[in-house]
């Protein structure tokens, strides 16, 4: 999350940047997405704010990879393509790609309930029923996901099998 925040600050930072930043999300990212140009910043204490976050840098992020790029190799000052190139990089990793992406779904599902936990009139009962599904949704989820890893485990180990059968 760190990674999100620092590269919402640095391209708020510069008018200029923001400018490549709002060019390059009309280029890149089409329907409903492109009129939520701004990235936010994740917030620290406010869940819902941080969900809304997730979900906007996830969908902006052909446009940050663009952005980048274009600060990367096009900036004259040599700190700004350092760090465009320093974000670049972390943006690109596996790791962090499939994290955002993880990130955004789950946030699409837990955000109803952190809305209705910030409401003044608090109706417990809606707020259990919402968990309880959201519990109900993870968990089917996580079922589906080990059904999927272990049908491909066992493909590659039947695929590993029939390799030896045919070399030993």
């Amino acid at each position: 999350m760190a990674t999100i925040s620092d590269i919402c600050v640095f391209l708020w930072r510069s008018a200029q940047r923001v400018s490549i930043f709002q060019d390059n999300v009309e280029r890149e990212v089409s329907g409903s997405a492109s009129s939520r140009q701004k990235l936010k910043p994740i917030c620290a204490t406010r869940w819902v704010e941080r969900h809304d976050s997730i979900i906007i840098f996830v969908t902006l992020l052909p446009a940050v990879v663009s952005t980048l790029e274009e600060l990367q190799q096009e900036s004259k000052q040599v700190e700004v393509a350092t760090k465009a190139a320093t974000l670049l990089h972390s943006v690109q990793k596996c790791t962090f790609l499939i994290a955002g992406l993880v990130m955004q779904h789950t946030s699409g599902i837990i955000l109803p309930v952190s809305k209705l936990l910030q409401k003044k009139e608090l109706d417990i009962f809606a707020v259990n029923e919402l968990i309880d599904s959201v519990c109900w949704i993870f968990s089917d989820k996580t079922e589906a996901i080990a059904k999927t890893f272990f049908i491909k485990y066992l493909t590659k180990l039947r695929m590993n099998v029939k390799y030896m059968m045919l070399h030993y």
